[in-house]
């Protein structure tokens, strides 16, 4: 049997496709397959792939373009492997990330494992996503704790963005599957999902998977419909998970669904600032008070990012 099924969902991505696709492969001490699920591209990207001409990679074509979780679901459907790793077309893993998941998986018997990620930036900078000592140690996450450090425009970095390898029987026999109404926070949702269901989640601190930032990613294109897709997703969790979470699971899920709530009133204003439409700028303001608070925001960061660069210049080379 197959260790890991990577799943790759891919929208246009002929020029990234094949460093993601080496990177599966080239790791060692697990074996592996891709499944590339093509999200309807207009380019070149299936002839790249097959291109490749590898057995362990197989290649799905949506006949319509439904999103990242759609292409995603496509290619779990079809996995034959012991785990689901995802992988995004334009991101990629370093050498041991897969075999060291699994092997953290087995010692500490965890459905869901994760680790830290590497950041590379549109100027070929590379940083941690989440700033820690890379020491190996598993830290243990309970529903409460994964809700509580996901809240929308928080001030840390969530973990519902980092990309978890999940057991391939857990989700089966589940039928757990990515949320495909909603195009940011899939990840999370699916990892709460499973928390629900009684999966139990480690995340070690090491860093085996690069994302790579660009103008064009989604998740840099909060819209008014993607925020509000996140508030109903919040919405329909509560309605089916409810009754299994105990009082702290329930309130921390409530206060995330607030500041969803917040966050897209706060999108939604500033569309009526764009679109300068101030009467239903003043109705919002006026509807989710809380929500007018993170047009502070962008003046934090300017002042953070001022302190840093002062900080910097003051310190001797």
């Amino acid at each position: 049997m197959v260790n890991v099924s990577v799943v790759t969902p891919a929208w246009n991505a002929e020029r990234t496709i094949t460093r993601a696709i080496a990177s599966a492969l080239s790791q060692s001490g697990v074996s592996v397959e891709v499944i590339v699920a093509d999200d309807a591209s207009t380019d070149a990207t299936g002839h790249v792939v097959a291109a490749l001409n590898d057995p362990r990679v197989r290649y799905l074509r949506l006949p319509v373009n439904g999103g990242p979780a759609a292409a995603r679901n496509a290619a779990i459907a079809s996995a034959q492997g012991e785990w689901i790793a995802v992988l995004d077309a334009d991101d990629m893993f370093l050498e041991g990330r897969l075999a060291g998941l699994v092997a953290t998986a087995s010692d500490h018997c965890l459905e869901i494992v994760a680790d830290n990620m590497l950041i590379d930036d549109t100027n070929g900078a590379r940083r941690l996503f989440i700033e820690e000592e890379l020491d190996g140690a598993v830290r243990y996450l309970s529903l409460a704790d994964y809700i509580v450090g996901n809240r929308l425009f928080g001030r840390r970095p969530g973990e519902g963005y980092l990309k978890p390898m999940f057991a391939a029987g857990f989700l089966q026999r589940h039928a757990l599957r990515y949320d495909t109404a909603t195009r940011i926070g899939e990840d999370f949702l699916l990892v709460a999902e499973a928390m629900a269901l009684g999966a139990r989640y480690g995340r070690v601190r090491a860093a085996g998977y690069v994302y790579t930032t660009h103008s064009g990613s989604i998740s840099h294109r909060l819209t008014r419909r993607d925020a509000d897709a996140m508030v109903e997703a919040d919405r329909r969790y509560l309605a089916r998970h409810g009754a299994r979470l105990n009082a702290a699971e329930r309130m921390e899920w409530l206060a995330h669904l607030k500041t969803l709530e917040d966050g897209a009133s706060f999108v939604a204003m500033v569309e009526c600032i764009k679109a300068r439409d101030f009467a239903s700028l003043a109705r919002f303001a006026v509807q989710r008070p809380a929500a007018v608070r993170h047009f502070a925001m962008p003046i934090r960061a300017r002042i953070a990012r001022l302190t840093r660069r002062s900080a910097t210049a003051g310190s001797p080379a």
